[in-house]
């Protein structure tokens, strides 16, 4: 074979290699088109409002009666705080549904504005979930920036489709409370933030006639008020319809309360500038009935039988408002006598103390007693003492009552939690800008959770950390 031969045989080679490769590429493009134009098809055939997050942070998922559906116009336009005690502290099943994505708002962090703001502020609300532990909705609605109005609002959202829209989310999310951020009127200050409301109701409505004719409807409509709209709440609870709810409840798990869950995730809203300080301790929220039948906000109650008694047929109940604060567990402790001669019980007091030595109760078979419970008494680490005799004052035994559990009578699983008995502290700090060789100060902030005796504590850097000790 001469040197004209070869070549032409290596030019033949590489061109059905170069041609095999074109073929490859064009099938690879063929088949990226085909799953870009399939996946954008079957995102139009999906329902565009429902972007549930994940909410990882709710631990226990506990079953509790409650699903609570909030509903504003705009992201950052919930309440996180109480959406967050509600999720994370209550258990109950909560969502937030905004009707638009915030594309018509503005950008304090960079140039993105319109869709591309929306994108970001799509994503925060994401975050913000995830910390919260809510499902995240959208309604589809247009943010065209500010409205002076409702009707010209509802004029541009096209109002039947973003009805539609909200009644779909409750349809599916099936809550027993629908709660809105705004009022249905004026003083929402805002033409979105009115449409929100007013279309909340006019859905409840809806629904409402029809679970007349036997199909699903919540139960109750209600408005997160709060001081913007009256100066004078604390005046207007009493025969006004209206709810007040204490948040901020410590999570051992967490290490954290829900005021501070519940400020963390606001802070996901960077792109309109609300990461800023943590909010602890406690906090006060209000709801005004729009809408349908009252709904007992009491906290549901916690009961936890205490370890086997020694005295046949006796057994102790605590009783609590809540799986975590030890205040609550302060409430009261039930003796139940199920024996059949009665037993004679009282509380036991330091004989030190120079306190009066309560009287014996009678319990008679069958019968109960209860009395406010310290889980301090006596110097006994979370437990209460009790002396329990026959009726006769024979076979007098002291009995140390400690709960050893907490836990709600509707939860999914084994899951229980451990009650806090002993101090509860978080740390938080904030971190200057070091430099090798420089010098800075660092501030720790130490907080207390729950009505605990007054106690030193010392901090001890050891290396890289901190001790927290007696």
């Amino acid at each position: 074979m001469n040197g004209m031969e070869k070549d032409l045989n290596m030019n033949a080679g590489n061109f059905e290699r170069a041609k095999r490769k074109v073929e490859d590429m064009t099938r690879t493009v063929q088949f990226c088109l085909f799953f870009v134009f399939s996946t954008v098809l079957g995102a139009q055939s999906l329902p565009n409002f429902h972007s549930p997050s994940e909410g990882k942070f709710h631990l226990d998922q506990r079953a509790e009666s409650m699903r609570i559906l909030y509903i504003a116009a705009h992201p950052d336009d919930e309440n996180t705080r109480l959406i967050a005690h509600w999720s994370q502290f209550n258990g109950y099943d909560v969502a937030y549904l905004s009707l638009t994505e915030g594309e018509g708002g503005q950008n304090i962090l960079g140039p993105e504005l319109g869709e591309a703001l929306g994108v970001i502020r799509r994503e925060e609300l994401y975050a913000a979930r995830r910390l919260d532990g809510a499902t995240q909705y959208f309604g589809g609605a247009a943010d065209f920036g500010y409205s002076k109005t409702v009707d010209e609002t509802l004029e541009k959202w096209n109002e039947n489709e973003v009805l539609a829209r909200i009644e779909a989310v409750v349809k599916e999310f099936k809550p027993d409370v629908i709660v809105t951020r705004f009022p249905p009127d004026t003083r929402a200050g805002h033409g979105h933030h009115t449409a929100s409301a007013v279309l909340a109701i006019r859905a409840f409505e809806r629904l409402q006639s029809m679970g007349r004719r036997g199909g699903y409807a919540p139960k109750a409509l209600y408005w997160n008020t709060s001081s913007w709209w009256a100066k004078d709440l604390e005046n207007a609870v009493s025969g006004d319809s209206l709810e007040v709810l204490q948040i901020g409840g410590f999570i051992p798990e967490l290490g954290q309360s829900s005021l501070e869950i519940g400020t963390l995730a606001r802070g996901m809203h960077k792109s309109q500038g609300f990461a800023g300080i943590t909010d602890r301790g406690e906090r006060t929220e209000y709801l005004r009935l729009l809408k349908g039948e009252p709904i007992d906000w009491t906290p549901p109650t916690f009961v936890s039988s205490s370890a086997p008694m020694p005295i046949p047929g006796l057994y102790a109940e605590w009783t609590a408002d809540s799986p975590y604060l030890v205040d609550s567990l302060q409430a009261r402790v039930t003796v139940i006598n199920e024996s059949a001669e009665a037993i004679r019980v009282r509380r036991a007091l330091d004989k030190n103390s120079g306190a009066h030595i309560p009287p014996y109760t009678f319990l008679q078979p069958g019968k109960t007693y209860s009395f406010p419970a310290n889980l301090y008494a006596n110097g006994q680490q979370g437990g209460m003492v009790l002396e329990v005799t026959n009726a006769d004052g024979l076979w007098p035994q002291t009995l140390v009552l400690s709960p050893e559990y907490v836990t709600s009578d509707r939860i999914k699983g084994e899951l229980r939690r451990p009650v806090q008995l002993t101090p509860r502290y978080s740390i938080s700090y904030d971190v200057p800008c070091l430099v090798v060789g420089g010098s800075a100060t660092l501030n720790v902030h130490l907080h207390r959770y729950g009505a605990l005796p007054e106690e030193s504590v010392q901090l001890d850097f050891q290396g890289d950390g901190v001790f927290v000790g007696k």
